[in-house]
């Protein structure tokens, strides 16, 4: 359960004792909402393999803009959305990826927020959930 929900995290734990890492101030958010009803499951079966698709794109052009300044650090899954943080310096242009994953997916409705966490609070708080889940 994470913030209540059902929840399914992939988080990238290499960072759990480095992080917060300084260079990394900024957080970028993105969301992917499914669009068929998944019913008790996080996402329906049928649509796994284009929203698999969509991530890989998404992470693809993280790290192209990210300029070698942005890691994906977690993945978060509750019923028909995925979550995807990747936190980032001043070189990223993670801005730039929004547009285009729009225009490779225009059926799908994605949202796209940037914040600054220099303490990595959001990543602290998701491992404390798992850790104690």
């Amino acid at each position: 359960m994470i913030e209540g929900r059902q929840a399914q995290v992939l988080i990238d734990e290499e960072f759990r004792a480095a992080a917060p890492l300084l260079e990394l101030p900024g957080l970028t958010w993105f969301a992917v909402y499914c669009q068929q009803d998944p019913g008790s499951a996080f996402w329906d079966p049928d649509e796994n393999d284009t929203l698999d698709d969509l991530e890989d794109t998404l992470l693809e052009l993280c790290q192209e803009f990210g300029h070698g300044w942005a890691v994906y650090v977690c993945r978060l899954a509750t019923r028909g959305i995925r979550e995807y943080y990747v936190y980032h310096g001043q070189g990223a242009e993670l801005e730039k990826v929004l547009p285009i994953l729009r225009e490779a997916y225009p059926a799908y409705r994605l949202e796209y927020d940037v914040t600054s966490d220099p303490k990595w609070k959001r990543y602290a708080s998701l491992l404390s959930a798992l850790d104690g889940a």
